[in-house]
């Protein structure tokens, strides 16, 4: 039997603020009980669940998007397995039948489940699982059945402290793009190309054209600022000066679906860039946006939110300096941008 909220487990800070809330007993304050469990459950950080087992949360459509992708939470709680109120439940629409897809539950913050259902919306039975240990992402691959245009997926917090997050994405099997001996050619800068896919790798960084990475040239003629966002799984970024992809000029490899980013400096004329994307880290492939703009002159070393692009804002993107022909920073951009469109 899963430990109660109350365990022994627990620090002694956390049992007493529990204890107050009237965690095993009864409080005479009428509805203050619930109001401090409420306060001690904000302050301890518990998680929420999202959408109803009667009413999922629909969280995109895959076929406009060509990925679905929801940073979530789900709380503790409940019994093993869907059923509970503290269970989350999402609905993701634009399901092809015959199509294959994969979905993933990554970035977890605590041991949660999920639990996917193409037919059953009513969350009844196990679905398919992807069950994993701990915090390992979780992923399946399964392939549409016939007459279905919605996947019904649940996540269950039962065996987390107190709950957790995550990020699911839902996305058509990743397949990689272009090959080194013919890259995929991208556009001209600035520009931001949503979907583009890496598959999964076995052999760690760039080395043969037999891998699944992913493969893109470009034509630059100033200074670049090159970066991944949006990804669905650990993907990484490597900038080659030559066709070989021998002669490498920048490399990102943060963890997790953190955005990576490579500032190429020293660009005088037209010149060619060959960038590759490694899935090696990933479960089974993944999704990112290619962003790629250009940095005004002399720019310096680029800033950013936690060295990220661009700052999410509302209005259109705007570039600013810090402390003129030193830094800049591209603010206010328009999220459904993804990428500043680049200085005036």
């Amino acid at each position: 039997m899963r430990r109660a909220p109350c365990s022994r487990h627990l620090p002694l800070f956390m049992l007493v603020a529990l204890a107050l809330a009237g965690c095993g007993g009864s409080s005479g304050a009428g509805g203050s009980s619930s109001k401090v469990a409420e306060k001690v459950a904000e302050l301890l950080d518990f998680k929420k669940a999202e959408g109803l087992r009667s009413a999922p949360l629909s969280i995109g459509n895959v076929q406009s998007t060509g990925v679905v992708k929801w940073d979530g939470e789900v709380a503790t709680g409940g019994n093993l397995g869907l059923g509970d109120s503290t269970d989350s439940y999402y609905l993701v629409s634009g399901i092809t039948p015959g199509v294959e897809y994969l979905v993933t539950l990554a970035n977890l913050g605590d041991d949660a489940d999920m639990h996917l259902f193409q037919t059953d919306s009513n969350f009844a039975a196990a679905g398919e699982t992807g069950i994993q240990t701990g915090t390992t992402t979780e992923s399946l691959r399964t392939v549409a059945a016939t007459d279905v245009a919605n996947f019904f997926i649940g996540v269950d917090g039962f065996k987390t402290d107190l709950g957790a997050k995550f990020r699911l994405s839902v996305q058509v099997k990743p397949v990689p793009e272009g090959s080194k001996d013919v890259p995929v050619a991208l556009g001209t800068p600035p520009f931001s190309r949503p979907g583009s896919k890496v598959g999964k790798d076995d052999q760690l960084g760039i080395f043969t054209t037999g891998t699944k990475d992913s493969f893109y040239t470009l034509t630059v003629s100033e200074d670049v600022l090159i970066s991944l966002s949006d990804l669905t799984d650990d993907v990484d970024l490597y900038v080659f000066n030559d066709a070989d992809y021998t002669e490498l000029r920048c490399s990102s490899t943060r963890i997790g679906t953190a955005i990576e980013t490579c500032q190429i400096d020293g660009i005088a004329f037209a010149t060619p860039l060959y960038i590759a994307v490694d899935g090696a880290y990933t479960v089974d492939g993944a999704s990112y946006r290619i962003n790629v703009i250009d940095l005004p002159s002399g720019a310096g070393d680029f800033v950013g939110a936690s060295f990220l692009p661009f700052d999410l804002g509302t209005a259109p993107g705007v570039w600013t300096n810090d402390t003129v022909g030193v830094t800049n920073r591209c603010v206010n951009v328009n999220p459904s941008d993804g990428f500043c469109p680049g200085p005036p």
